[in-house]
């Protein structure tokens, strides 16, 4: 009888830590959360926003450049290109969202992290490119829109996607070592670098992909941008001297370039600055060994 007692009780606690395993993995996503459920909150609207509305978008946009035109223009096929290169971060979505969320703590999630980084890097570093490439097309078109013709045509901007993306793949070479899962505080789990120790090969990439990938394009696109509002400008002010002659119009078909110039470069600005000030902050907290899990879970929390 006592045998039977205690086999009954074994069974009863058992089956109770077992219904309450149950219960622990059925509880929604955000208890996971626990000191920090706002973050939870923020990425499931972002998933919920940013993945339909994304992945529409950007079908569309990749349908509407490869089926709708009958010429592919020098234009066209950069834009194609900086859609598939957002549709390749939006895929990885769903995976983070499954990870992130539902299985934050699966024994492989580390090749994940590999494989999110590095899509995650060909979307902002690729997308930066492509947007600077479209600026130097924008620019031929408007500071040479005779002489360009013989030497800028849309097989040439298809070496260039290649070139670009070749660049990319190699570029992302160094997240298969460089990217692992990092458990944070309030039981959540980050994807991020090897950022403890002293200044090491890690910062030095990071650094570089700075240069190469932000700083760089950056400063081309300044460039090119200050070259056509002084051809844009004196053009406006030509065509104002002859408003006087009917051609009043005219001198406004400048203003609105200008302003499109103006916008992208706030654009560019405000989407990709607040990412590499974050890496450049995590180098020198790297740099003065300041780095800690809490302030590292507020960086890319904020980023």
């Amino acid at each position: 009888m006592i045998p039977l007692l205690i086999n009954n009780s074994y069974k009863h606690e058992h089956s109770e830590g077992e219904f309450q395993d149950y219960m622990n993995q059925s509880t929604p996503f955000c208890s996971r959360f626990r000191d920090e459920p706002w973050y939870c909150s923020m990425l499931l609207v972002l998933f919920i926003i940013s993945l339909p509305v994304g992945v529409l978008g950007n079908i569309v946009a990749i349908l509407n450049y490869t089926c709708c035109r009958r010429s592919w223009t020098t234009g066209t096929v950069f834009l194609l290109n900086l859609a598939l290169c957002d549709f390749t971060w939006l895929l990885v979505l769903p995976f983070t969202f499954y990870f992130t969320l539902l299985h934050p703590h699966t024994p492989n999630i580390h090749i994940f992290c590999q494989f999110k980084k590095i899509f995650f890097n060909i979307n902002v570093n690729g997308s930066i490119i492509f947007l600077a490439l479209i600026s130097f097309d924008r620019y031929t078109g408007t500071v040479h829109p005779i002489s360009s013709l013989r030497w800028w045509n849309s097989r040439k901007a298809c070496l260039c996607c290649f070139c670009t993306w070749l660049l990319l793949l190699l570029g992302s070479i160094p997240d298969f070592f460089m990217a692992f899962a990092h458990r944070g505080a309030g039981n959540t789990t980050l994807c991020i670098g090897h950022l403890y120790g002293p200044l090491n090969y890690m910062s030095a990439i990071s650094l570089v992909r700075m240069l190469v990938g932000f700083l760089l394009p950056l400063g081309v696109m300044g460039a090119l941008y200050s070259r056509m509002i002084r051809v844009l400008t004196s053009m406006s002010g030509r065509l104002e001297r002859k408003s006087c002659r009917g051609q009043r119009g005219s001198a406004r078909r400048t203003t609105k370039p200008l302003l499109l110039i103006t916008a992208a470069l706030v654009v560019f600005v405000v989407s990709y600055m607040p990412y590499h000030i974050m890496i450049l902050t995590l180098v020198f907290m790297q740099f003065t060994g300041t780095i800690t899990d809490k302030n590292v879970n507020t960086l890319y929390t904020a980023c």
